[in-house]
């Protein structure tokens, strides 16, 4: 089966499994289908705009999509089972803007200075989502299938902004990917609760 059509399948799988699994993983559906089209549209490198603001903005788009997806997902439990950064959605959002800036304002930097290409973002994104999300405690799940769509989620909303760009450049060696990769998100990570710090302040 050619590579195009093993993207369109995984694209279309989340989509088809909403009334099981919800929302959330579309995100991955949204990756996908960006890797799928990305040869035959040009619209985004035709938006007259800094190319590192554009990406920025782009991949704080595709996290807080991933957010939005997640409080839907959690509005029909009880506050204190719903797994948010805040019980409150309109809280939550609030603060999921300083969470996802983080990212964005890293990767941007990362992208545009070293030869990362979209799947690697992908991978090393889902990798850390596993050890950072719920503050380590799905990494201590033991549930292969939450691990699965937590590494899908991690990894989508991080690497859509950079399929899109599309960057074309030489790839760098693994291990050089790998080093530079770890220090990303964990300068992500830390900001992010930075930002998540300050944000809540006023919430005191």
């Amino acid at each position: 089966m050619k590579r195009k059509n093993l993207i369109l399948i995984a694209a279309l799988i989340p989509i088809v499994m909403i009334p099981f699994t919800g929302l959330t993983w579309v995100i991955l559906s949204i990756y996908c289908f960006i890797v799928y089209f990305r040869k035959s549209s040009e619209w985004y490198s035709k938006i007259p705009m800094d190319s590192r603001v554009k990406f920025f903005l782009f991949s704080l788009l595709f996290g807080m999509i991933t957010e939005v997806f997640a409080v839907v997902d959690n509005l029909p439990k009880p506050p204190g089972e719903r797994i948010l950064l805040n019980p409150d959605p309109v809280i939550d959002l609030y603060l999921a803007l300083g969470y996802y800036s983080a990212f964005s304002l890293i990767w941007t930097l990362a992208y545009h200075r070293f030869d990362f290409n979209h799947f690697s973002v992908f991978i090393i994104g889902g990798s850390f989502g596993l050890v950072f999300e719920q503050t380590g405690g799905i990494l201590f799940s033991l549930n292969p299938f939450i691990y699965l769509y937590v590494f899908l989620v991690y990894g989508s909303f991080q690497a859509s902004a950079a399929a899109l760009a599309d960057i074309k450049r030489r790839k760098m060696p693994a291990w050089k990917t790998i080093l530079i990769g770890i220090g990303v998100e964990l300068a992500s990570f830390f900001l992010a609760a930075l930002f998540l710090f300050l944000l809540s302040i006023p919430l005191q």
